[in-house]
Parts: structure tokens; C-alpha cells; sequence
């Protein structure tokens, strides 16, 4: 971990979260999976900067209009 990724969703792009589950490993990784909610474009903005530092994303589903499961 070299960035404090969800921090920087929550101060910079606006959205809150909900960690459902997590996990590390020293050989393996880890990985965490979120529900965030905030503005559509906030989403798309600090999602494309996560990849940006190398978090890979994958969409897990949609809960309504401004929430979505990653």
C-alpha cells in the first residue's frame, strides 16, 4: 500500500463508502471490496484515478441511481 486510496475517494472526489469486506496478504495481496455513493461523475473521476495508481476496479453491480457496488 503506497497511497491511502479510500481516503483519497472520500476527500477528494466526495464519495462516501462501506467497506463489506477485506482482505491482505504479504504473498498474495489483498483486495477490498466498497459500496460507494456519491455523484456519478465524482464516481468516474476517482475511479479512473484508482486505476491510475494501479487499483485494479471491477463492478460488482448497481443499487439505484447514485450508488454502485465496487
Amino acid at each position: 500500500v503506497k497511497e491511502p486510496v479510500i481516503w483519497h475517494l472520500s476527500h477528494h472526489y466526495r464519495l462516501r463508502f462501506s467497506v463489506r469486506f477485506a482482505a491482505i496478504s504479504h504473498e498474495t495481496g489483498g483486495y477490498t471490496v466498497l459500496d460507494l455513493t456519491g455523484e456519478r461523475g465524482d464516481i468516474n473521476a476517482g475511479l479512473a484515478w484508482a486505476q491510475e495508481q494501479g487499483v485494479e476496479v471491477s463492478a460488482l453491480g448497481i443499487n439505484g441511481e447514485n450508488e454502485w457496488a465496487i
